[in-house]
């Protein structure tokens, strides 16, 4: 009975700590993001990628290694945020502009469908400005295989490019186990 650990028992809790510490920084980033574009407005979208690369770093520390599902909620956390914090704005912005009609869902929905609608396209920035700054995070991380250590000892043996066993030496232990 083989009671070793494997790979998929340490990636879930990665995983979840990945997407846990993600979340707590869209909390915190989306918070502070609406808070300066309430304030500043237009002269908030530069610190959108600030949001952006919060999150993925976030999603990176707490996943611990760079693989596929990291990755992923990486990116969706990070469109999620940037969607989040603009939904935020909309309600602040509905208030607003009209504070004796109470918060209607109608008014915040056409500010927030106004976003993304009316020129500047302010929402369509703030989004893709979020997402440069997830992919500022994520693009230098090298992809982690399982198999990446033994294929490229093989490579090394077949072009004789150096130290690395070669292919009469990864045989070898094949037939002293015989």
């Amino acid at each position: 009975m083989d009671t070793s650990s494997t790979e998929s028992d340490t990636t879930v809790p990665e995983h979840f700590l990945a997407a846990l510490y993600g979340c707590s920084a869209l909390a915190l980033g989306a918070a502070v993001w609406s808070a300066m574009a309430a304030v500043f407005g237009p002269w908030s979208l530069p610190a959108a990628p600030g949001l952006g690369w919060m999150i993925a770093w976030a999603c990176r520390h707490g996943g611990r290694r760079a693989d596929a599902v990291v990755r992923v909620t990486a990116w969706l956390l990070a469109t999620a945020g940037a969607l989040f914090s603009l939904l935020v704005l909309s309600v602040f912005a509905a208030t607003q502009t009209s504070p004796e009609s109470g918060l209607r869902l109608h008014a915040v929905g056409l500010e927030y469908l106004g976003f993304f609608a009316e020129p500047p396209w302010f929402g369509s920035a703030a989004v893709l400005l979020t997402l440069a700054g997830t992919w500022s995070v994520l693009r230098d991380l090298p992809s982690r295989r399982a198999t990446a250590r033994p294929a490229l000892g093989l490579a090394r043996a077949a072009v004789g490019a150096g130290p690395g066993p070669s292919l009469a030496a990864v045989d070898e232990p094949d037939a002293r186990a015989a």
